[in-house]
């Protein structure tokens, strides 16, 4: 028997098992034959990742093909994680390292533009995940190399992330099960002369809303509260498995960009400013209330990192206790099981 042969729910199978990652990777991979397709597009919409080249070509909304592929990953993602970059990074880098990238106030320009160009193309992908169905895992990565340069012995930070847009995904995310937000590399800022209200700036409320059909969270942001993790007291029996938040905000970086930029999450601006300390412990009382909410937790995590010795580690809100955890935890090993330090007490 040949294999489209086989009835189409096996096929369906057998694609998604081969995985989206292969079909990706040549479109020669699609176009076996006509009956081939059919199957191997959905298999390739299924996991789709979104690079800065692909969001980019969301300026071409009048394109039959862009029009194609949007209508695609609506019909088919399971899961999408979009990562934000400069398209022209390595341009950039170039420029820069030979010094002729402009005044600072022509750099900036040029990375404002950017960011306006992200932001409307952003836009249109949160409509089209607005009328997904089948959208279970939306994972947004926000890169250093987005926000900082450091450019002849100056640090340059721009911020390119845009409240309302980033709310246009978390609204239309009601079907998801898990949520992955990494955006440790730029605060929520506004477009110029945009109306401004503090509603806008306050993403953790609306992702608060969201705990009631997730499953997973994975969170670090420059700004946050324990408003995310607040639920009302009658919501019992929370289907919510794994909470990871992240306050946080060292990555792999050179040791000079380490120390030039800021090293722990702050409050949002609905809080007065506080310290990092009281903050990690409002989060941690807050992640602790949480659990009594969910019907079958099985990991629930805040973490930090210890100065000056800038050692990760876990406060686990399902024991009490604090984990000590690997010097891979910045990037990755958010989950892993490290070893118990101290209980009850974050000193």
């Amino acid at each position: 028997m040949m294999l489209l042969d086989l009835p189409a729910e096996i096929l369906f199978q057998i694609f998604e098992f081969v995985g989206s990652a292969y079909f990706r990777s040549s479109w020669k991979h699609l176009a076996i034959c006509k009956e081939w397709s059919n199957y191997a597009i959905v298999a390739c919409y299924r996991d789709f990742y979104v690079t800065p080249k692909k969001l980019a070509r969301l300026r071409h909304i009048d394109s039959r093909y862009t029009w194609e592929g949007l209508f695609r990953i609506r019909n088919n993602a399971k899961s999408l994680e979009v990562e934000l970059n400069e398209e022209d990074g390595d341009q950039l880098k170039i420029l820069y390292s030979q010094g002729h990238g402009g005044g600072r106030f022509t750099r900036y320009q040029r990375r404002h533009d950017w960011a306006v160009r992200t932001d409307s193309h952003l836009s249109r992908l949160a409509s089209v995940v607005g009328q997904s169905r089948k959208l279970r895992t939306l994972r947004i990565l926000a890169t250093p190399s987005s926000r900082f340069i450091y450019y002849h012995g100056e640090s340059e930070y721009y911020d390119f992330l845009f409240p309302n847009t980033l709310k246009s995904f978390l609204l239309s995310a009601n079907h998801l099960t898990t949520l992955d937000l990494d955006l440790s590399e730029s605060e929520l800022v506004y477009l110029v002369n945009a109306p401004r209200r503090l509603d806008d700036y306050h993403i953790c409320s609306r992702i608060a809303e969201l705990l009631t059909t997730l499953e997973k969270l994975r969170l670090r942001m420059r700004s946050i509260c324990p408003e995310l993790l607040r639920v009302p007291p009658h919501k019992t029996g929370l289907r919510l498995r794994e909470v990871l938040i992240n306050l946080s905000l060292r990555t792999h970086q050179p040791l000079m960009l380490v120390l030039l930029t800021a090293s722990h999450a702050c409050h949002c601006k609905h809080f007065p400013r506080t310290g990092n300390r009281l903050l990690k412990e409002d989060m941690e009382k807050q992640a602790q209330e949480l659990v009594t909410h969910m019907a079958a937790p099985k990991m629930v995590r805040i973490l930090s990192h210890e100065t000056p010795a800038s050692k990760m580690r876990a406060f686990d809100a399902m024991t009490g206790k604090y984990i000590m955890l690997g010097e891979d935890t910045e990037c990755q090993g958010w989950d892993e099981p490290g070893e118990v330090i101290e209980k009850g007490s974050s000193n």
